[in-house]
């Protein structure tokens, strides 16, 4: 329930492209009010509506509603107006992170966050038997790309899978990820045995083992009839100056997000946003969008990239790098948790 006003000098958090900041009210006039974000100067200052603010009681009151989710377990998440089936990842500033069976990943507000009634209990993860004969070996990332039919409209789906030679795998893990620290025990970690021509996934979450077609060629591997190309991470504190942008779109362009990310050589970035879902029915199309902007610095390590913004909590994402490089070792595309950004200078 929202106050009936806030006045100067309220501290308070203000909504911007989904996001909660910190903030405080510098001005009230016509029923809106001029905000400051916390660490911010002066040109970021900007008028809000009401339905944009929310006192701190009522952030407390979310983390706990958000808390109460625990990771793997099955939910549904409600992204741009549908609801997707997917699995707790975690939670984080009262928000609850869901990876979609798709492969995405958000972080929703508990609003948007509902348990699914049809999802049966989750096994606690455990690592596939391999059978006698069968071997393992593969070592390496691997970028794949499926795709899938979403309201009469194609969408892509862009995956990192991670094989270890011991046996063990981790499809399209959220958050960065680590070789050294690899442990199955996400839902969609599991083992892996390679045996007649074929590859059997047996996933964490105790599902049936999956078995495909497969081919490995070295810095391709063909399972299901698609390909996964091998791909690299990138060097402990790597800097550079270049901007990378990309999105997704789904169903046909029902629903688009666009990103861009400008890093800078002294270890600052720049992020900008744009998301827009539009719906038509027999009597009209409608359109709606979000913008948001944010900076701080970044850091590079193998496959982990970690932002940490200007007042709010380090985030880090799972980061590949994809195509040919450039004269500074740039590559053409930036893999980051499901999301293909490309080189734009």
């Amino acid at each position: 329930m929202l106050p009936a006003n806030y006045k100067p000098g309220d501290k308070l958090e203000i909504n911007w492209g989904g996001q909660w900041y910190p903030g405080e009210v510098l001005e009230v006039k016509d029923g809106n009010y001029k905000v400051r974000y916390d660490g911010y100067g002066a040109a970021w200052d900007e008028w809000a509506s009401a339905e944009r603010l929310r006192g701190k009681a009522t952030a407390v009151a979310t983390e706990q509603v958000a808390a109460g989710y625990k990771p793997g377990e099955r939910v549904e998440g409600k992204s741009f107006g549908m609801w997707f089936k997917g699995t707790v990842t975690g939670t984080e500033g009262g928000k609850v992170k869901v990876k979609f069976d798709s492969g995405t990943e958000e972080a929703l507000p508990p609003d948007r966050v509902r348990h699914d009634a049809t999802a049966a209990p989750r096994a606690q993860p455990v690592a596939g038997t391999r059978p006698a004969g069968a071997k393992a070996g593969i070592e390496g990332a691997f970028l794949r790309v499926e795709t899938f039919y979403l309201n009469g409209g194609l969408t892509l789906s862009n995956q990192a899978w991670f094989f270890t030679k011991d046996g063990r795998f981790s499809k399209a893990p959220a958050g960065g990820f680590s070789f050294k620290d690899f442990a199955v025990k996400a839902p969609t970690d599991g083992s892996y045995w390679i045996d007649g021509g074929k590859i059997t996934l047996a996933y964490a979450d105790g599902s049936a083992p999956v078995s495909y077609d497969f081919k490995d060629k070295g810095d391709e591997l063909v399972w299901g009839g698609l390909g996964s190309s091998r791909v690299e991470g990138f060097r402990k504190g790597w800097r550079f100056d270049g901007e990378y942008e990309g999105g997704a779109s789904i169903g046909g362009g029902a629903v688009m997000a666009s990103s861009t990310l400008v890093f800078r050589r002294d270890g600052t970035f720049a992020r900008e946003s744009v998301a827009n879902v539009s719906g038509t029915s027999d009597r009209s199309v409608v359109t709606a969008g979000t913008t948001g902007a944010s900076a701080g610095t970044y850091e590079f390590d193998g496959f982990t990239l970690t932002l940490r913004s200007n007042g709010e909590p380090a985030r880090s994402y799972t980061v590949l790098a994809f195509g040919d490089k450039d004269e500074a070792g740039r590559p053409e595309y930036l893999y980051r948790d499901g999301t293909m950004m490309r080189r734009q200078k």
